[in-house]
């Protein structure tokens, strides 16, 4: 398989993964590619505001969580208007 093609069925997912109604509304999907500690996974779900996420899968060990999610395009705005905050 070349690396364009690995490309393109990744795309297929992500496409398979948000559901038309939301993709339409302007959900992504995104895999967080770190662990958070317990206090870190729950700050993250506040700064993106309960209604705006959809956790897809999540998985936990010994003090970290990490996840997938489906983000609405407020978590979006949220994510960065805090980071936007952290820097300033």
């Amino acid at each position: 398989m070349t690396p364009e093609q690995i490309v393109e069925l990744m795309s297929m997912a992500e496409q398979e993964i948000v559901p038309p109604e939301l993709r339409a509304q302007g959900w992504v999907y995104r895999d967080i590619p770190k662990t958070f500690s317990y206090e870190m996974w729950d700050l993250f779900l506040d700064i993106m505001g309960a209604g705006n996420y959809q956790i897809v899968c999540a998985s936990s060990c010994s003090g970290w969580k990490r996840g997938q999610f489906l983000l609405s395009p407020k978590a979006l705005e949220n994510l960065q208007k805090y980071k936007n905050e952290m820097h300033s």
